[in-house]
């Protein structure tokens, strides 16, 4: 609140407006709070070397271990748990790129492609043989 003064033909106020004071006063409270949330907020993140080889230590895990069952596996394995473990091996690599090298990420995806390849190639050998079945005059079965 201000005070006003009437002397003479001119009015005198007194303490002036505090909108600029409050403004600016904002201002500084919303700048410190900021700058208090960003500091705060780097010291309690983890050292950049770290938290890269914190994340990959996981994933860098599990291909080792699947490389090294694969090393072990009997050769008379099912192939299923061949495949599933392959499978598994190429998606960790795929799913996490920033923890492996161009060539093997480049290696894992073009065994995914040839998987798939493998896999569509497959079910048309199976659609062409069943076809082929049931074109054949002799069959014994009507279920086509």
């Amino acid at each position: 609140m201000s005070e006003s003064i009437n002397e003479g033909d001119q009015v005198v106020r007194r303490g002036g407006s505090r909108t600029p004071r409050i403004v600016i006063g904002v201002a500084l409270l919303v700048i410190a709070a900021g700058a208090g949330g960003f500091g705060a907020g780097r010291a309690m993140a983890p050292k950049s070397d770290q938290s890269a080889a914190g994340a990959c230590s996981e994933p860098k895990g599990a291909v080792d271990r699947l490389v090294d069952e694969e090393n072990g596996a009997d050769t008379n394995e099912d192939p299923a748990e061949k495949s599933r473990r392959a499978s598994t091996l190429v998606n960790l690599v795929l799913q996490n790129p920033s923890c492996f090298s161009a060539e093997l990420r480049a290696r894992a995806q073009t065994a995914k492609d040839q998987q798939a390849a493998n896999a569509d190639s497959a079910a048309l050998s199976e659609a062409a043989s069943r076809a082929a079945e049931c074109a054949d005059p002799n069959r014994l079965t009507s279920v086509c």
